[in-house]
């Protein structure tokens, strides 16, 4: 995993590439990414994004869920992927807030 943001750095770097958006990243990312397991936001479109359930209704029915940029359905792990008026905007800060009310997204661990 940290190899594959390692070796994306140089084209996602914001330090050194201004004007990256978080598609963008996200789109130089994700062949490493897939490989590890992970479901990754394939546009911005319906079919293409990645439903997390929150809150369910009647028959288990999912009434409330987060569009996130990855999932590893394997490990509960959830990626955001930010950059621009995101990171500018504390966006992590609101992105670390609503993971943890993920279904089956592990928030914490124990030794």
């Amino acid at each position: 995993m940290v190899r594959a943001f390692a070796d994306a750095a140089s084209a996602v770097d914001s330090r050194v590439n201004h004007g990256v958006t978080s598609d963008a990243a996200l789109a130089v990312l994700r062949p490493a990414l897939t490989k590890f397991g992970f479901e990754i936001e394939a546009s911005k479109t319906a079919s293409g994004k990645i439903r997390r359930p929150v809150l369910f209704g009647e028959n288990g029915r999912p009434i409330v869920a987060y569009e996130v940029d990855g999932f590893h359905p394997g490990l509960g792990i959830v990626l955001e992927v930010e950059a621009g008026r995101g990171a500018a905007g504390n966006a992590d800060y609101r992105d670390l807030i609503r993971t943890s009310l993920i279904v089956d997204a592990i928030t914490s661990c124990s030794a």
